[in-house]
């Protein structure tokens, strides 16, 4: 029977859907790229040569016993017991002599590369053969009869048809198509339906026809609609997840701009975690134990981030955690405490009335007016709460072992001074109002700030001594830093309790040192003294005064240097503690503070004074005095080892200079400690309370203006025709004098009225009285009365030397000339306009007259 050739054409094209596997950032997908086939068959070897490696062992005798073995099997085609076997089996059929031998010699040499690539060559057309044939066979299997299909069926082995037939189906495929190949002639284990001749099957490919342009359309629509939508919902995410990042990135750069902002203003930091949440912070420290302070409080915050808040608000992005989250400062209050004393005995001190009383709300020139940040801001706030309440405690500690007149408080100490002056420190707390009070302080409050401000200075001198001390210890192996040490360690006297102070070892030595109060002279001094018009005994009075003496050769008045106090305050008569001061082991607080009160209450007293005595002998009518209140601290700004100078307090001193023009000079000096030390030409006076400064001060004005007034009569006598006349050893009693324990002023005039005539003789007595004008003002009356005596001027002389009067007296006259800025024309009648001067010599004129 012949057969007539089919020619079949067979048209394979790959297929269009592709798999995406990314996006780029423009939108382009990236699809998953398809091997080529020899990528394919190179990665399909690599897994055979992996799992069946076993083909290496192959030879030809054992293929020609395997062959044998097949064909005697009752079951020719059938099952093949091993699938290598039979793959090479069929290889080794369609193998030619001139393969076999190359296959040998490859064999025999054993070189793997040729073996390999010609395994992979021989393999890639027995896959493309397979493929074709199995388009074939199905095609096939749908036009055939049932009988002949299932004869095909059982052609390929028993193992449920062509299509689903077991794992070895292309092994049972290979054998039929070669049986029937091979055995066309005598049909032997041949299927003569699926005989082809050669050359029957071809492969071509032919090309897909494009699509028409409304499916182009549709699918271009579906493809944008699609890759739209899910760009859509990608470039959502990612803009979330940008915001997020931008918010947590914000938030993070605000933080570290803070701790970068903070570290510039030598804030101490470092870092510190959160156990709970296991995020990162930064630990501040905010006290003052680096400087010196051994205050033991907590004073270290911790700034952490705060999500709370939004991107402009960067208060809520960094938050501080401090233990001091309340504002506290220690607050001085001072008045004038009048109990047990009338309102004619109460006195004004230091600008205060008495008992007043004010709502007054504090205005403190602190940090808190400054525009800087907030996070800078609590900073500053919480470091002066932790300085404040270092400062009341110290003020509280050294307040119950201070002596009486101190009352004290959980929150409040009260000092006592002279039963006048009350000083309240108290620990406020610090309100936001209170930073905005603009009306100016009166008095109390300047006086109050002022307390305040030294008790912090002092509490920073005490911690530079602190850091002082630390650092000595370095330098212990000296001897003389080892006794330093050593004596500051051994005292056990309360700081501040003794009012010596170390002199050269002092940053501000102190000019007004016992060495000065010491200086003795020929001195008697009183304990108390009132202040009437006129003298008293019980004033302190000097042996010898230079001041107004007359000599009798040329009656010239020898002016009074005004050197003397300063040699006494800073020159070589001061005396400065070197060897012999005692340091102390630690510095106070609170004892310093009422020491300088009670100096500053006594500078207040003592101006008053000079002011009540010295105004009304200004002016133009006046003596032409001038006043001059100097401070006297001296800074030792000179070199000094380091053992030598340690930090510390001096001792507040001022000095009153009370100078008359073309005249003599009165010069005081005031100290801490409360003594008044008056320096004369030659002597010093201490003086021990206002009540003897202001009764000195009162008799020196007196014996000042009796003086000048001395001096003009003398002077004008001199020139008289009537002491020229006279006998050498009668011109003294021409002399008037003073006497400077009665402070009177002794004179005599002899008158004539023709030389026949018995000379009569006028004793002049003049006193400087204080008194008052009628608008009450202080004023001083130069008096001068006249008596007349039949007395010669030598017995007239010796009644004066005596203050004893025994001669007959012939009649009295009182002249008077008041001393006033603010002239009384009732007292006299008439208002003068003259100088002091133009005054006495018009009165010792009319005398003489």
């Amino acid at each position: 029977m012949e057969h007539t050739a089919k020619r079949i054409k067979l048209s394979l094209e790959p297929t269009i859907e592709k798999i995406t596997i990314d996006i780029t950032k423009t939108g382009h997908e990236i699809y998953n790229t398809d091997l080529s086939l020899s990528e394919q068959l190179v990665r399909n070897v690599d897994r055979v040569w992996r799992e069946r490696g076993d083909w290496k062992d192959i030879t030809e005798e054992g293929l020609q016993r395997e062959l044998t073995k097949c064909r005697n099997n009752n079951d020719t085609n059938a099952t093949v017991t091993s699938p290598t076997h039979s793959i090479h089996d069929g290889r080794n059929e369609q193998r030619s002599p001139q393969e076999d031998d190359m296959s040998n010699k490859e064999t025999a040499i054993l070189d793997q590369g040729k073996l390999r690539d010609s395994v992979i060559s021989k393999l890639y057309f027995a896959k493309c053969e397979i493929d074709v044939a199995l388009d074939v066979i199905n095609i096939l299997a749908t036009e055939n009869k049932s009988n002949e299909v299932g004869t095909i069926t059982a052609g390929g082995g028993d193992g449920g048809g062509i299509l689903t037939g077991t794992s070895s189906i292309a092994t049972g495929l290979k054998s039929t198509i070669s049986g029937g190949l091979t055995d066309t002639n005598n049909g032997i284990g041949g299927n003569h339906n699926l005989v082809l001749p050669p050359g029957t099957l071809h492969a071509t490919y032919v090309s897909k026809p494009n699509p028409i342009e409304k499916a182009q359309l549709e699918q271009a629509q579906l493809t944008l609609g699609l890759k739209r939508m899910q760009q859509k919902s990608a470039a959502n995410y990612l803009k979330k997840s940008a915001a997020s990042l931008k918010k947590l990135v914000d938030h993070e750069q605000s933080f570290w701009d803070e701790a970068v902002h903070l570290r510039s203003n030598h804030w101490l930091m470092q870092a510190s975690s959160n156990s709970s949440t296991g995020e990162v912070g930064i630990s501040i420290n905010y006290g003052f134990k680096d400087a010196g302070s051994p205050f033991t409080e907590i004073s270290q915050g911790e700034m952490v981030r705060s999500y709370q808040g939004d991107a402009e608000n960067v208060k809520q992005k960094v938050q501080l955690v401090l233990p001091h989250n309340i504002s506290k400062r220690v607050h001085v209050t001072i008045k004038q405490n009048q109990m047990g004393l009338s309102k004619s005995q109460s006195e004004s001190l230091l600008g205060l009335e008495a008992g007043e009383e004010t709502n007054h709300t504090d205005h403190y020139p602190s940090t808190h007016e400054t525009k800087i940040d907030t996070t800078q801001r609590q900073l500053v706030d919480a470091q002066s709460t932790v300085y404040e309440a270092e400062l009341f405690s110290r003020i509280l500690s050294e307040a119950q072992v201070l002596p009486n007149n101190i009352q004290c408080e959980d929150d409040c100490v009260m000092v006592t001074l002279d039963g006048q002056i009350d000083i309240l420190i108290q620990k406020i707390q610090l309100y936001q109002s209170q930073h905005k009070e603009t009306t100016p302080a009166p008095v109390q409050h300047l006086i109050s700030h002022t307390i305040e401000m030294t008790l912090r200075l002092l509490l920073i001198q005490r911690h530079r001594f602190n850091l002082w001390k630390s650092r000595t210890r370095l330098m212990s192996g000296q001897r003389k830093t080892q006794q330093l040490l050593n004596s500051i360690g051994d005292t056990t006297s309360l700081p501040g309790s003794s009012t010596g102070l170390p002199g050269n070892t002092s940053l501000i030595s102190n000019p007004i040192t016992s060495g000065v109060i010491s200086t003795g002279s020929n001195i008697t001094s009183s304990n108390s003294v009132s202040s009437g018009g006129g003298g008293s005994s019980n004033t302190p009075i000097i042996s010898h005064r230079t001041v107004g003496s007359v000599s009798a050769g040329n009656g010239t008045t020898p002016s009074s240097s005004s050197s003397s106090m300063s040699r006494q305050l800073t020159g070589s008569g001061a005396h400065h503690h070197t060897s012999t001061g005692e340091p102390t082991s630690d510095i106070p607080v609170l004892a310093p503070v009422i020491s300088m009160t009670r100096f500053w209450i006594l500078f207040d007293r003592i101006r008053k004074v000079v002011h009540r005595t010295v105004d009304p002998l200004c002016g133009e009518t006046g003596l032409g005095l001038a006043v001059h209140f100097k401070s006297q601290h001296v800074f030792n700004n000179g070199p000094h080892y380091f053992c030598d100078a340690y930090p510390y307090y001096g001792e507040m001193t001022s000095s009153i200079a009370i100078n008359v023009f073309k005249g003599s000079s009165l010069q005081f000096a005031l100290n801490q400690s409360g003594t008044i030390i008056a320096t004369l030409p030659g002597n010093v006076v201490t003086l021990s309370s206002v009540t003897e400064f202001e009764a000195f001060l009162l008799r020196e004005i007196n014996l000042i203006c009796l003086h000048m007034v001395c001096n003009i009569a003398n002077d004008m006598i001199r020139r008289s025709s009537v002491y020229k006349r006279a006998k050498l050893e009668e011109r003294k009693a021409y002399i008037w004098q003073v006497d400077e324990v009665d402070e009177i002023l002794y004179g005599a005039v002899k008158t004539t009225v023709t030389a026949e005539d018995q000379p009569k003789w006028k004793n002049i007595h003049v006193h400087l009285n204080k008194t008052t004008t009628k608008q009450n003002y202080p004023a001083y009356v130069l008096q001068f009365k006249e008596r007349s005596y039949m007395t010669h001027p030598t017995e007239l002389s010796t009644t004066i030397n005596h203050g004893e009067h025994h001669s007959r007296k012939h009649q009295i006259a009182k002249r008077f000339i008041l001393l006033s800025q603010w002239q009384d024309a009732d007292m006299d009648g008439t208002k003068p306009l003259h100088t002091f001067r133009n005054m006495v010599t018009t009165m010792i004129q009319e005398l003489l007259e």
